[in-house]
């Protein structure tokens, strides 16, 4: 079954932190689940090209302070663009930046709001583009299409995006879970564009075909929870599109490798799943591909592992490293050398790190910061491509 709906909203014709057609603009608030948004590395007809060639930046969603923050990456320098930090006037829950950087869509409660970045990385005042309630966002490769893992009914919102930042409405596509609690958590989209992966925290995963050429995007498999007491929470995948990573946090909490099929099949790699710290969260890959790591909120540590042959998994040396308080979401910069840090509690609300010169993987600390009063609950880091 799939859902229609149709509906355009231009930005001209509605009010910053507005939401449409009557609806309440409600503050959330309690936990977050972060999103790996996938932002995708081509340059898509839909989106054009971002405000400046080789931009290299990292936006920062708080949810305590309800802000936005951004940060130009240099060599081991975290730089804050002008504005900085910008308030939503509501609690940010997910986000996804376009191809490029031009665009940056921030959703809350009930709304999703879009800003256009400047050359400087400076954001516009929000404008409201459109009415949903959402876990993730993630945007296709191509820049063409957003998809939202709605958290009130089981279906995939999608959007098309359009070359003024403004989205046109398109079918929600409705799937069933294989068992569990409903909870949406995750989206992540195949660098090939032909897949996406949906976490349902405890409830497995789906996964959809995605035809690039029109936005159809169809259920495949379902994927059965591991327990109860068990919530797949983060996902990625490989640059290659041949390896998911999915992070678990709870009972049977760590990392799990799969290999992937073009029909949405997927079959554990030896040695999987791998042990993490405490509450897994969030999932970054670097180093031109060869190192995965992953963030631990409960316990405030970052887990770093080896790539090797058919995905299989070996610690790093030094792992796991230290991180902010409730680390909750991490990703790498466009040079892959670089790993940004956001921390739910602080001390540092932000962390930049490098990768050891000698010691193959190893994290080190370069520079933190904070993105106003602390801790201002930073519950996700979103970075260009």
């Amino acid at each position: 079954m799939r859902r229609k709906r149709a509906m355009k909203l231009r930005l001209k014709d509605t009010l910053p932190g507005v939401v449409i057609s009557g609806v309440l603009a409600l503050t959330g608030c309690g936990d977050f689940f972060t999103s790996n948004a996938t932002t995708g590395t081509g340059s898509g007809t839909g989106t054009g090209t971002g405000p400046a060639s080789g931009v290299n930046r990292a936006y920062v969603l708080a949810g305590t302070a309800q802000t936005i923050s951004g940060f130009t990456l240099g060599t081991g320098t975290l730089t804050a663009v002008p504005g900085n930090p910008l308030s939503t006037g509501f609690t940010p829950q997910a986000a996804a930046i376009t191809p490029g950087g031009k665009y940056l869509y921030v959703a809350g409660l009930g709304n999703i709001n879009v800003y256009t970045v400047a050359t400087d990385g400076s954001l516009s005042a929000g404008t409201a583009a459109t009415i949903a309630t959402v876990a993730s966002l993630a945007i296709s490769p191509d820049g063409q299409w957003m998809f939202g893992l709605d958290t009130l009914n089981q279906v995939l919102d999608e959007w098309k995006l359009n070359a003024d930042g403004t989205l046109s409405t398109l079918t929600s596509v409705t799937y069933t879970p294989a068992g569990g609690v409903f909870a949406p958590r995750a989206l992540a989209i195949a660098p090939s564009g032909t897949l996406i992966y949906a976490a349902l925290g405890t409830a497995g995963d789906v996964v959809f075909s995605l035809n690039t050429a029109n936005g159809t995007a169809l259920p495949l498999k379902t994927v059965a929870p591991l327990d109860a007491q068990t919530s797949d929470s983060a996902l990625m995948v490989s640059e290659d599109s041949t390896l998911l990573y999915l992070a678990r946090s709870g009972t049977s909490g760590g990392l799990s490798v799969y290999s992937t099929g073009s029909d949405g099949s997927l079959v554990s790699v030896a040695g999987s799943p791998y042990a993490t710290g405490a509450g897994a969260s969030s999932i970054a890959i670097g180093g031109g591909g060869k190192y995965v790591y992953v963030a631990n909120r409960a316990d405030s540590t970052i887990s770093g592992f080896l790539i090797g042959v058919g995905g299989v998994l070996a610690p790093l040396a030094g792992s796991p490293f230290v991180a902010g308080s409730g680390v909750s979401s991490i990703g790498f910069d466009t040079t892959g050398a670089y790993l940004v840090a956001a921390a739910l509690n602080g001390a540092p609300d932000l962390a930049l790190y490098s990768l050891d010169a000698t010691v193959p993987g190893k994290l080190n600390s370069v520079v933190t910061t904070s993105i106003g009063t602390a801790p201002a609950g930073a519950s996700l880091v979103v970075l260009t491509r």
